[in-house]
């Protein structure tokens, strides 16, 4: 299944078996392909990944009234019209499209009919056999995001313009309960709203044009606690598996991309790129987040010299350092969508020119990293992978190629979690970690993380068994 089965390593260790499946994975190549064709600019798409790690693509082909739903069913895709009724215009109003499973896996999309100045917010959901729906009763509803409770009944957070207002619809299995969040609106990109498994609630949402505002409200219907995040828009939020919120958005002029967490106490922001230029604007990110509890964000840069220039960039954050890629350029139009599998898989789905495009660069699992980093100290570029992992008493690592200190180590458990992090600074071309420094670890499956200033990430999964 996977390319890392070709290197299966079986040591010996104190009169103890020890198996380590041995394979480094990292930025591989993006695969591109054609999802559907005859696309207006300004087509709005959203992406998730379901539990067998299949993709699903929600999207409103501008100016058609569509909302059409795609499958991807071995090498082909799927393609369904869903609704006839959508309100499709390259403005604001289609940012209400999203997407959620519910308990048993069907997929619901929120999307908006009517006119211009009369959206009706519907949803159309798979009952197992076709598609349905079901409708907001509030009128001029704009914005949405949509998510599951504890209970497996949808819940969506939504904009009212008319009333002005940030709003919860959830519905009893009957017909929907309205609470308001928040007296705010206009917004200018998305909203985004995350339900964990304890019944919580987390709406984040933008406000006022003249001087966009981030805020996130915590809690349950009836009962929320509104906390300013920072300037800005675009929002996009995720949590991960320790049950930290994670919001990526865009600076108030989408000049710069930045990252937002809640420690418990405040919101802490950070910056992530910037738009590299005078005029030049970053917007419609995208944030999703892996097992490991890395970041992955897609979003677009636009060039000031080509108004009609978007390209299409990436990136990850691995807990310390941001690593940039360019999957797509020329002509690529907003939203795009991300969704990433439990591995750290990534699937892109966005507009370009004409056309639906799905992007996606596989398993993390691969083969040895042998194309060339750079080394600052000689101004050029090397060849630098690890050449071998061996234990004995020790772990050691023998790499090949110059390396830039320090040497950055971490290892997690298979669930994520962070069990050993350390620097080292190494003179030759092997790192030696003590045994008495990992005695603490039980058998299972870990992950190996090993990076440098002129490294990037590579990873190696380990088994480790005991009789």
């Amino acid at each position: 299944m996977f390319n890392w089965l070709k290197k299966f390593v079986s040591l010996i260790l104190n009169k103890k078996l020890f198996f380590f499946l041995l394979s480094p994975f990292l930025f591989s190549q993006w695969t591109i392909e054609t999802v559907d064709v005859n696309f207006a600019n300004y087509s709005k798409t959203y992406i998730l990944i379901d539990n067998q790690n299949i993709p699903h693509i929600a999207y409103l082909p501008c100016y058609t009234n569509y909302l059409k739903y795609a499958k991807k069913i071995g090498a082909t895709w799927n393609i369904q019209t869903v609704a006839t009724d959508a309100y499709t215009t390259a403005g604001g109003p289609t940012l209400a499209l999203s997407m959620a499973f519910d308990t048993i896996g069907n997929p619901w999309i929120t999307y908006t009919s009517g006119s211009e100045f009369n959206q009706k917010l519907k949803i159309a959901y798979f009952n197992g056999t076709s598609w349905d729906t079901l409708k907001i009763s509030d009128p001029d509803c704009h914005k949405a995001s949509i998510a599951f409770n504890n209970s497996g009944n949808p819940v969506i957070g939504y904009q009212n313009d008319t009333k002005g207002k940030q709003i919860i619809a959830e519905w009893n299995g009957i017909s929907w309960v309205y609470d308001t969040v928040d007296n705010v609106t206009w917004s200018i990109g998305k909203v985004s709203l995350v339900i964990e498994n304890s019944g919580m609630h987390h709406y984040a949402y933008d406000f006022s044009i003249s001087n966009a505002s981030i805020r996130c409200a915590d809690g349950t219907p009836t009962n929320w606690n509104i906390n300013d995040v920072d300037s800005g828009a675009w929002t996009s939020m995720k949590i991960n598996n320790s049950g930290t919120i994670y919001i990526a958005y865009t600076s108030p002029f989408n000049t710069d991309l930045w990252i937002a967490y809640f420690d418990g106490v405040g919101w802490n922001s950070s910056l992530v790129d910037t738009g590299h230029g005078t005029g030049s604007q970053l917007i419609a990110p995208s944030l999703d987040i892996d097992t490991f509890n890395f970041l992955h964000i897609v979003y677009l840069q636009q060039m000031a010299s080509k108004p009609n220039y978007y390209r299409l960039k990436y990136a990850f954050y691995d807990g310390s350092t941001w690593y940039f890629e360019k999957v797509d350029s020329d002509f690529v139009w907003h939203v795009p969508s991300l969704a990433v599998e439990p591995d750290g898989s990534v699937h892109i789905v966005y507009q370009k020119g004409g056309e639906l495009k799905h992007a996606y660069r596989g398993s993390f699992f691969g083969e040895e990293d042998k194309r060339p980093h750079f080394d600052s100290r000689k101004n050029s570029y090397v060849k630098f992978y690890v050449k071998e992992i061996i234990l004995s008493d020790n772990l050691t690592i023998i790499f090949k190629g110059r390396l830039e200190n320090p040497l950055n180590i971490n290892i997690f458990r298979s669930d994520g979690k962070l069990v050993f992090r350390k620097s080292y600074n190494i003179s030759n071309y092997s790192l030696i970690i003590n045994s008495t420094e990992l005695k603490d670890f039980s058998d299972g499956i870990y992950f190996l993380n090993i990076y440098s200033k002129n490294h990037r990430q590579m990873f190696y999964k380990l088994i480790l068994l005991r009789p």
